[in-house]
């Protein structure tokens, strides 16, 4: 079975990853969660809405797809996932208490080029 996992989170990454989301992945890897691989799992920031409609048509190639969104505000003003919403096999939206700081949640911080 050709699966995906999209866990979007309604922050910007370099303010860190809702505490959930990592929560949730962890979740999704182990055996009680379904045993998903990390290439499986899609880990995105907020998204643009060309790019929210161009992986609600990519969504259409997998069995099984699974979309996540955790927002720390409870608001949806700015989520672009929506549009995901008709496509996924399982649509979870969720409101995050805090984040982790991107080492934390171990990734590893992009330098800015001068």
């Amino acid at each position: 079975m050709k699966r995906l996992a999209v866990l979007v989170s309604g922050a910007a990454f370099k303010d860190g990853f809702p505490q959930n989301l990592l929560l949730f992945k962890e979740f999704l890897k182990s055996d009680a969660g379904g045993s998903w691989t990390e290439r499986e799992i899609l880990v995105t920031e907020q998204m643009s809405p060309p790019l929210a409609a161009h992986l609600a048509e990519q969504l259409a190639a997998y069995d099984f797809s699974l979309v996540y969104t955790c927002t720390t505000t409870g608001t949806t003003e700015n989520d672009c996932t929506e549009c995901l919403r008709d496509r996924a096999s399982l649509f979870i939206r969720d409101t995050c208490t805090g984040l982790v700081p991107m080492e934390e949640a171990g990734y590893e911080t992009a330098e800015t080029q001068p």
